[in-house]
């Protein structure tokens, strides 16, 4: 997922950005619940900026397959993702305990400092560091492939954990985009983006660059306005007293909020895409993308979440564009205060790593855990 610093490409520096905050801004309509706690033309338009948002984790894995397929994986990194995640849960535990906001055990503050208890604070975090430690073996399966394997390969991904789980709502093979299968097969298109990318492909040859980023950014378009007109169908199913056709608006309900709806996947390979081939330079944005695991680390907290949304409150009588305007405002200042925050630990963090003690902790943990 990571590049060097002469290797950074501020397209999609960028793009992890904007990613980050639209996980924000996801965050704050489901953690509200937005949608349901509102109606009308407001609880629509709120929907579907969900809808449009649905692209953000798919970018990530995405670029993760993208960049680290030609990689080896770095122990060091794991170590500072697990380190960062823990210090994050330790300061949160102290701060939320300290103001009284909480109330633990001594056996609960244990367990909440511990390195065997994070699934409930970094669901995301937690499938990333299986994903990279898996990432050897998919890089050699995917060296072993030819376009025509790897293509196979994939088409038979989308039927098996996309198609399939929807078509059965997830009876046979349920695949909400929360698993490690779901991270796998969207490396696995991120290396095929990679090796094989998609302006070179036949049918988009004869088109210059800006055509091509215009007809894929009317596919991501497509793909999610149809995605939410067909949200909107499913609830209108839902009415009538008939099996089929209550099945068929149960299909469509399950799947239009899934990581692995088809609709979704077309979305965010388009975005991804249109990302690839738009060109930017730019320091400052590289800089400010080396926050966002950290964004994602302090907002998504355990203890931070239960506090920071509850502020914020839309009536049901208020303008939609207004309760958009707000939604986002509010996601800014959060998106904001946690660069703010990750910004300090990391020139902290830069700090004691100087220090001599601290390079002989963290060189022997990586020696130990290399060769483990």
């Amino acid at each position: 997922m990571e590049v060097t610093r002469k290797e950074r490409m501020s397209n999609f520096e960028l793009m992890r950005i904007i990613s980050m905050f639209m996980i924000v801004v996801w965050h704050v309509i489901t953690r509200n619940e937005l949608v349901r706690n509102t109606s009308g033309t407001v609880s629509l338009v709120l929907s579907f900026l969900q809808f449009f948002l649905a692209v953000h984790v798919n970018s990530f894995m995405l670029l993760s397959g993208y960049f680290q397929v030609d990689k080896k994986i770095k122990i060091r990194k794991v170590i500072d993702l697990l380190f960062t995640s823990w210090l994050y849960r330790c300061l949160a535990v102290i701060i939320f305990v300290s103001l009284g906001l909480v109330t633990f055990s001594y056996v609960d503050i244990i367990k909440e400092i511990s390195f065997l208890d994070i699934t409930d604070n970094y669901w995301f975090i937690n499938l990333y560091i299986a994903l990279y430690l898996l990432a050897p073996f998919l890089n050699t399966m995917i060296k072993n492939f030819d376009q025509k394997e790897h293509r196979r390969c994939l088409i038979t991904m989308t039927i098996l954990f996309s198609i399939i789980p929807i078509i059965t709502n997830g009876k046979n093979i349920d695949n909400t985009g929360f698993s490690i299968i779901h991270f796998i097969y969207l490396y696995l298109i991120g290396a095929y983006l990679r090796k094989y990318p998609l302006k070179d492909n036949w049918h988009f040859k004869r088109y210059s660059k800006e055509k091509f980023k215009t007809i894929i950014l009317c596919l991501g378009i497509t793909s999610f306005v149809l995605n939410f007109m067909l949200s909107s169908f499913s609830k209108y199913l839902l009415t009538f007293d008939n099996e089929l056709i209550n099945y068929i608006g149960t299909t469509l309900s399950y799947a239009e909020a899934l990581y692995s709806n088809p609709l979704v996947l077309i979305q965010s390979i388009a975005y991804f895409v249109f990302f690839e081939n738009t060109v930017i330079k730019s320091k400052v944005i590289n800089k400010i993308s080396t926050y966002m695991l950290g964004v994602y680390m302090i907002h998504e907290n355990k203890l931070v979440r239960t506090h920071i949304y509850e502020f914020l409150n839309i009536s049901e009588n208020v303008n939609p564009l207004v309760a958009v305007l707000i939604v986002l405002g509010y996601a800014l200042v959060i998106f904001i205060l946690c660069i703010i925050i990750e910004a300090l630990r990391t020139l902290i963090v830069k700090f004691f790593k100087k220090r001599r003690f601290f390079v002989k902790c963290e060189n022997k943990i990586c020696h130990f855990v290399a060769n483990f």
